[in-house]
C-alpha cells in the first residue's frame, strides 16, 4: 500500500482539503478518484461561468434521470448541488468547489463533481450517468451529455 502513496497524491489532497473544508479521509479519497489527472486547477481556482453552468447542467441533468427511476432522495440532492452552482451564477458571484461542500450538499456531490472533470479530461460519461442509463433512464440517456470542463 506504501508505495502507491505518492506526494502528487499527498499535494492534491491537501488542496482539496484545505478548497472544501472535507475531512482529510475525503480528500484522500477524492484524489484518488481523480488518479493521473491533475485536478489542481478544478480544485484551488474559481471556475469560470461555463465551466460552472457546465457542472450544474450535469446535476440537472442527474437530477432528471433519479426522478424518471424513481429515486426521489438522490434526485433532490443534486438538484440542490445545480441549484446552488446556478445561483452563483445568476447572482455573478465567483464559483469554485467550496459550494458543494454546504449543509445539505452530501459527499457524494463532492465526488460527482471530481468525476465529471476527470471525465472531462477523458471525454467519456461519468460513472453515476452510465449507471443511471444501465438502470433504464432512457429518457436521460438521449439527453446527457459528455462532460465538459475548459482549462
Amino acid at each position: 500500500m506504501r508505495k502507491y502513496i505518492t506526494s502528487d497524491l499527498n499535494i492534491t489532497a491537501h488542496a482539496l482539503k484545505t478548497s472544501t473544508g472535507c475531512s482529510w479521509g475525503d480528500a484522500f479519497n477524492l484524489s484518488i478518484v481523480a488518479g493521473n489527472v491533475d485536478i489542481n486547477n478544478f480544485v484551488s481556482k474559481p471556475w469560470s461561468t461555463e465551466n460552472a453552468l457546465a457542472l450544474a447542467g450535469h446535476f440537472w441533468g442527474l437530477q432528471k434521470g433519479y426522478d424518471e427511476l424513481g429515486d426521489k432522495g438522490r434526485a433532490i440532492a443534486m438538484r440542490k448541488a445545480a441549484q446552488a452552482i446556478y445561483r452563483l451564477c445568476s447572482e455573478q458571484t465567483s464559483c469554485s468547489i467550496r459550494v458543494l461542500n454546504q449543509t445539505g450538499i452530501s459527499r457524494s456531490i463532492l465526488k460527482e463533481s471530481v468525476d465529471f472533470y476527470v471525465c472531462s479530461s477523458y471525454v467519456a460519461l461519468t460513472p453515476r450517468s452510465r449507471e443511471l442509463i444501465r438502470n433504464g433512464a432512457r429518457e436521460y440517456a438521449h439527453k446527457v451529455r459528455i462532460p465538459f470542463w475548459s482549462n
